[in-house]
C-alpha cells in the first residue's frame, strides 16, 4: 500500500454545529465522521480516490472494508456533500460554508474537530448538543432575566456576570422536543462527552421535601412526572442536570438566507 500524503496546514476543521445536529436526527453520524476525515486529509478540498487512497481512508477509520468506505462516499454524493469531476478524475469535497449555504444552516457557532479527536464522534455529538442549549440557556435568561424551571428559578445576576464558568440546566427532555431525539440518546450522548471531558455534568435537586408518599400522591393529583431520590438524609425531587462545557466553540462567518 503506497504512503498517502498529508498536508500538515490545517490540524483541525471547524465544523458547523448543524452538521451534527442533522447528522444525529437523520442516524448519519458515520457518514460526517467520514466527510470530516476527507477534510482533514485534503484540505485543499480535491483528491483522485483511487483504490490506494480508499484502503487507507478505510484503515484510519476502522472500516469494516473498503467497500463500506466505498458505499459511504457514494452517500455522500448522493447528500451532495461531494462530487466527481469525471473529465479530470477528481473528487471534490465542498466546504463548510457551502454546504452551511445548500443547507440553510446560519448557527455560527462550529466545533473543532481534529486527529486527535474525530473518532469520537458521539462525544464530540453530545458536546454540541448539550453546549448549543447551554449557551441558549444563558441568552435567554439575559433577556428575561428570571425564569423558573420545574422546583429551581434561574436569574442573571447582572450585566457583568459571566455565566462561562456558571452551570445551567440541560433538559432530556428539552433535546427530544427540539431535536426529534429520544430521551435515552440524548443521555447516551450527555454521558459520552462527560466521560471525554467535554461536559461537566452536576446533579441537582429541590430542598428537603418532607414526607415521599405525600410528595408522589401530590404529584399524581396534578399530573406531575416527578423523581424523588433519598439524598444526604432527606427526600429530595431530582431536578434537571446541570451541565457546564469545558471546551469552547470556533465561529464561523455568516450565511445569508
Amino acid at each position: 500500500m503506497s504512503q498517502l500524503k498529508v498536508s500538515n496546514k490545517i490540524s483541525y476543521q471547524k465544523v458547523p454545529c448543524e452538521a451534527f445536529f442533522d447528522a444525529q436526527q437523520n442516524q448519519r453520524t458515520h457518514l460526517l465522521k467520514l466527510f470530516i476525515v476527507l477534510k482533514l486529509y485534503f484540505p485543499e478540498g480535491k483528491t483522485r480516490l483511487n483504490q490506494s487512497v480508499i484502503e487507507q481512508i478505510a484503515f484510519i477509520m476502522d472500516a469494516k472494508s473498503t467497500s463500506n468506505v466505498e458505499s459511504n462516499i457514494e452517500k455522500l454524493i448522493e447528500l451532495k456533500w461531494i462530487r466527481t469531476n469525471h473529465k479530470t478524475g477528481y473528487t471534490i469535497f465542498f466546504s463548510w460554508d457551502h454546504l452551511r449555504s445548500q443547507n440553510s444552516w446560519y448557527i455560527k457557532r462550529a466545533m473543532p474537530v481534529g486527529w486527535d479527536n474525530y473518532k469520537k464522534i458521539k462525544a464530540l455529538t453530545g458536546a454540541v448538543i448539550y453546549g448549543y442549549l447551554y449557551l441558549d440557556f444563558w441568552i435567554k435568561l439575559r433577556r428575561k432575566k428570571r425564569v423558573r424551571i420545574k422546583s429551581r428559578t434561574y436569574q442573571f445576576l447582572s450585566v457583568r456576570f459571566d455565566y462561562r464558568n456558571t452551570p445551567a440546566p440541560v433538559s432530556i427532555y428539552g433535546i427530544e422536543k427540539i431535536f426529534n431525539i429520544p430521551k435515552s440518546t440524548a443521555s447516551l450522548l450527555k454521558k459520552e462527552a462527560q466521560c471525554e471531558n467535554y461536559l461537566k455534568v452536576i446533579k441537582d435537586f429541590s430542598d428537603p421535601i418532607g414526607s415521599k408518599r405525600e410528595m408522589l400522591q401530590w404529584c399524581k393529583l396534578n399530573d406531575l412526572k416527578e423523581s424523588i431520590v433519598y439524598y444526604e438524609g432527606n427526600y429530595h425531587f431530582q431536578l434537571i442536570d446541570l451541565i457546564l462545557p469545558q471546551f469552547s466553540f470556533k465561529k464561523r462567518k455568516s450565511i445569508e438566507p
